[in-house]
């Protein structure tokens, strides 16, 4: 039989392949001495790489590690070098890796300058330069260990991630916002201030479309612009490569000094999966081709299980976004009927290019949507230049204003839009709109080509500091938006993920968490996205407390029939 014509129950693949060998085994793997830096295997892998080890738990530990595990960083600022030695020609790549990177081995043990090293590949971004794998040293000379073992049973497709041309990866941003801005106008904002990450929602609605089917998929692929199709996989992964470059070091002269600071943009991608789900292997050729993930096993039939599974998730979102979001997914989330949870992280550290001087930092006036007035602290930029002006993009039209803030390495920016009436600005503002704004931004007004000595803006901003942190269920709002039988029980179609014998798949709640803080020296931000799938067809519950502390009638009767065997009434039950 063709093993990718048939669903695999990953437990069973698990299990066999631990007769074979471990990962977190106590008996050290033999090493080999490093000369030179061992070229990947030619040979082709099976389709499934499933790795075993522990039971799962949220706190890392340490050990050895098999190629095609996942291993997460315990130590901060953990070194990546080109060859696994300490040398002159072992080059060392940047960033250096904080606490809580996740790592898939490549290859290893190697030892070498007295340590043991391991070939990884960090899960969710690039090193600087397109880096995508290096050595990184397993622990100390004297044995403190520097990276550990999730405690994650893991089974991966080994299919290679899709590479397209950059130029495919606007394709893919297209889709994004188009279904983001028509999310954002159907999202509450009862609340007054709103964050969503667009890109953290369709990317983990586009790991659930990899496995929808028939109606079902055609709804997902109207709402969500065909962002999870065959068609735009290609574009989806330049997307995820043109991002992964973003982060790195740079230094701009502004003033009578040079300005240093690091980028840090990267996503993760993961799938939490019900350990005995028989997870067709076409999806996990889609996981791993489209999004770089696989699917760790996890129980969420029993209470306990279920809050050991929720604490493995929540602990991998908390890595992923270095702790801003500690707690995605909350206790009624998940229950006994919960299959798989698609998950999606997305983290930003960037400084301005132009930082705000806090000196110039001081109270002032902010007039909310009801005319009422707050003070709060007004950051000031005034000084961009050696001149002392700041030629920042701008753009003026009917009823609203705009200015664009670049980070460092000019790859990454934030935009702010002022309308005269924001809600009114929020109706008609489309995919096209926004685009004819950021189009209009220039640092020259119109017709300074023709002025004697040409003409830039200098843009004196002031503006506040801000946080944002909001949280949404968005089941509702995605099956307004047209994908109703997505979340329908009786008619969902995501058999191309799995079919439970306990009843089809289908999508109980998508849960999506987004913050950012701005200050004087640039911004913080994180989002996750859980898309939660369930079988069985259960409703959603509504907790009901029920005592039986006085008098009652009973009866005990046949179901089918209706027939009434015993009748009777309970008055005191201490009475024999």
């Amino acid at each position: 039989m063709d093993r990718r014509s048939a669903p695999t129950t990953v437990a069973s693949v698990l299990l066999a392949l631990a007769m074979v060998g471990c990962g977190s085994s106590t008996t050290p793997a033999p090493l080999r001495t490093a000369t030179a830096p061992p070229p990947p295997s030619a040979t082709p892998a099976p389709t499934l790489t499933p790795v075993p080890s522990e039971q799962p738990t949220s706190t890392p530990q340490p050990g050895t590690f098999t190629p095609g595990s996942l291993a997460v960083t315990v130590s901060d600022d953990l070194v990546v070098r080109s060859r696994p030695e300490v040398s002159d020609t072992s080059k060392i790549y940047r960033p250096y890796l904080p606490t809580g990177t996740e790592l898939r081995v490549i290859e290893g043990p190697v030892a070498a300058s007295g340590y043991r090293w391991y070939r990884v590949e960090p899960v969710g971004f690039a090193l600087n330069g397109g880096v995508t794998d290096g050595w990184v040293a397993a622990a100390s000379r004297d044995g403190v260990a520097w990276i550990g073992s999730t405690g994650v049973e893991l089974a991966m497709s080994t299919v290679a991630r899709e590479t397209a041309p950059a130029s495919a990866a606007k394709k893919a941003a297209a889709a994004i916002n188009a279904f983001g801005l028509d999310l954002y106008k159907r999202v509450d904002k009862k609340a007054g201030n709103v964050v969503v990450s667009p890109a953290s929602i369709a990317i983990a609605l586009a790991m659930a479309r990899a496995g929808a089917r028939g109606e079902t998929a055609a709804q997902m692929d109207a709402v969500m612009r065909s962002l999870g199709t065959d068609k735009l996989a290609s574009a989806l992964n330049a997307l995820d490569r043109a991002l992964s470059s973003r982060n790195g070091t740079f230094e701009v002269m502004g003033g009578e000094a040079a300005t240093k600071g690091e980028v840090i943009l990267r996503q993760a991608n993961s799938v939490f999966a019900q350990r005995d789900l028989p997870i067709e292997p076409a999806f996990l050729d889609a996981l791993a081709s489209r999004f770089g993930a696989g699917v760790r096993l996890a129980d969420f039939k029993t209470e306990a299980s279920r809050e050991t599974a929720r604490r493995l998730i929540n602990a991998w979102v908390k890595r992923q976004t270095m702790d801003r979001i500690p707690e995605l997914l909350l206790p009624p989330d998940l229950d006994d009927l919960t299959r798989a949870v698609l998950v999606n992280a997305l983290y930003l550290k960037a400084p301005w290019r132009n930082p705000f001087d806090l000196a110039d930092t001081a109270p002032g006036r902010f007039t909310r949507l009801d005319g009422s007035r707050v003070s709060v602290p007004m950051m000031k930029l005034t000084r961009c230049q050696m001149g002392g002006y700041c030629d920042l993009p701008y753009a003026a039209g009917s009823g609203w204003r705009a200015v664009e803030l670049p980070f460092l390495g000019d790859q990454l920016a934030m935009t702010i839009i002022v309308p005269t009436n924001l809600p009114a600005f929020e109706k008609k503002l489309t995919p096209k709109v926004l685009a004819g704004i950021i189009g209009s931004l220039r640092t020259e007004p119109p017709g300074s080509e023709n002025h004697e000595y040409g003409l830039v803006y200098d843009v004196q901003l002031t503006m506040p500091r801000f946080g944002v942190d909001t949280r949404y269920q968005l089941g509702h709002t995605l099956e307004a938006m047209g994908m109703p039988l997505a979340f329908d029980p009786a008619t969902a179609d995501f058999t191309g993920i799995a079919t439970p014998p306990e009843g089809p798949l289908y999508i109980k709640k998508v849960v999506h968490q987004a913050n950012i803080d701005v200050d004087e020296k640039g911004a913080t931000a994180s989002a996750a996205t859980a898309i939660v799938m369930a079988a069985g067809g259960g409703p959603d519950t509504k907790p009901i407390t029920f005592k039986v502390d006085r008098p009652f009638l009973f009866l005990l009767r046949d179901v089918p029939t209706g027939t009434i065997l015993f009748l009777g009434r309970v008055t005191d039950p201490s009475k024999k």
